[in-house]
């Protein structure tokens, strides 16, 4: 079986793929990124976007029906920018490559088979389907791991994490303009089994310091999956376990009810916490349509396969982020 998959006609199959599944790209890739519970997503940036929000203050004083005297500076908008920036993926088979990855494809069908499993259900899949399937689940998760927090742009690299600047990169850069207000940084340090609970109080503290009327709002504590396993380390020796809790499912921050806990596998190797809003965070893409973005070519026994894509973060709200001044 695996010698009737060559280079000729899986090009074409893979075309035919594309044709008839015009959005996999766009709605397939997003999801594999798992992000979409608390960053937000805009489509079809082509190359910037104003993120604009509007903040009210406090519009109301006493009445003096005799006068008319306007209440100054209530209304003021924010100027961020959303800018997207090129990505690709440029792939190369050749048709021994082809082969070796038919085979595995059969093996795993047979062995879900095997398993119990409806042979219709297994085999709904063929085999381009489920390459180029492989191929945008690698390239989502890499960007979720790599750029999206800790990307630096660089328009001569080769790997995810050049792709554009990520949110840390943002965030240092707005600490050192203090458009992340000095009153939101905790002056904290590494974090340990030993450290992590002060670590995450600081920043909460930061927040109740400054914004207290926040504290029941809808917000997302992020931070690296080793470092919320040492707040809950820490939180144990600290407190003790009950009984019934033994594994410390633990999903709120004492203090902010209505705050959800963000494992990011994105920040792994990073210290940094970030307490902010749900949907503060912002992803940007281009449309994404697949006949727009993937093209199948066959050369001679090779077989290329070529995606483009546009894509950047920002933060809407600056001021509305708590953070350490940890990397």
């Amino acid at each position: 079986m695996a010698s009737s998959v060559t280079v000729a006609n899986l090009s074409s199959k893979l075309q035919e793929f594309v044709a008839d599944n015009p959005k996999i790209w766009q709605d397939l890739y997003v999801s594999m990124m798992g992000i979409g519970s608390y960053i937000d997503v805009y489509e079809d940036v082509q190359d910037q976007l104003p993120l604009v929000k509007l903040n009210v203050t406090d519009p109301n004083q006493p009445g003096n029906r005799g006068s008319f005297a306007p209440k100054n500076n209530v209304l003021n908008f924010t100027d961020r920018i959303l800018q997207v920036k090129n990505c690709e993926i440029s792939l190369k088979f050749n048709q021994a490559e082809i082969e070796a990855m038919s085979r595995s494809y059969v093996n795993r069908m047979a062995q879900m088979v095997g398993q119990g499993n409806n042979a219709g259900d297994v085999y709904s899949m063929p085999f381009e389907e489920y390459m180029l399937m492989q191929v945008i689940a690698k390239s989502a998760d890499q960007v979720r791991k790599e750029a999206l927090y800790g990307g630096v742009l660089n328009a001569t690299g080769t790997t995810s994490d050049t792709l554009f600047d990520g949110y840390l990169a943002y965030i240092t850069v707005l600490v050192a303009a203090t458009a992340i207000p000095a009153a939101n940084v905790f002056a904290g340090a590494a974090i340990s089994a030993s450290t992590a609970l002060a670590q995450f109080e600081g920043v909460k503290n930061k927040l109740m310091a400054t914004r207290p009327d926040l504290a029941k709002e809808d917000l997302v504590f992020i931070a690296a999956p080793e470092n919320w396993d040492f707040y809950a380390q820490n939180y144990r020796s600290s407190f003790g376990a009950l009984n019934y809790n033994l594994d410390f499912v633990k999903s709120r921050l004492d203090g902010l009810p209505t705050t959800e806990l963000i494992n990011e596998v994105g920040l792994v190797g990073s210290d940094r916490l970030i307490l902010t809003p749900r949907y503060n965070l912002v992803l940007g893409t281009n449309s994404m349509q697949a006949m727009e973005n993937i093209i199948i070519e066959k050369q001679e026994r090779n077989l290329k396969v070529m995606a483009d894509w546009k894509m950047g973060v920002n933060i809407i709200d600056p001021t509305l982020v708590w953070t350490n001044d940890q990397a």
